[in-house]
């Protein structure tokens, strides 16, 4: 499948560009909810957690983004949170960026549901 590939990229640190483009189509592939248990299972949370704490705040946006759809799947949010999810989130709700802290806000209310 696609996903592995798109996951390793994510994780190309030093490669901005890169993990920019990556973290977009993984947000891309997380709106359709079928793809949210695959993406779980190729180890997506830990890249996204990743993504959140990048410098450049697109890659960080796409990041949060990503979570937050994966975040409304209960049994791909049991793995988010579990796995460093809820931290990442909670360092975004302090990001300079208003539309990080926004999807850090609706990633939130996704996992509390």
């Amino acid at each position: 499948g696609v996903l592995k590939p798109i996951i390793k990229l994510a994780a190309s640190f030093g490669k901005e560009d890169v993990q920019r483009a990556a973290s977009l189509a993984l947000y891309n592939i997380s709106g359709n909810e079928s793809s949210h248990l695959p993406m779980i299972m190729n180890f997506a949370p830990a890249s996204l957690i990743s993504l959140c704490n990048c410098k450049d705040a697109s890659t960080r946006q796409y990041g949060i983004m990503t979570m937050s759809n994966l975040s409304a799947n209960i049994n791909a949010r049991i793995h988010i949170t579990k796995g460093g999810g809820l931290q990442a989130v909670i360092v975004l709700l302090s990001d300079n960026e208003l539309d990080c802290k926004r999807y850090a806000c609706i990633c939130l209310t996704n996992m509390s549901n």
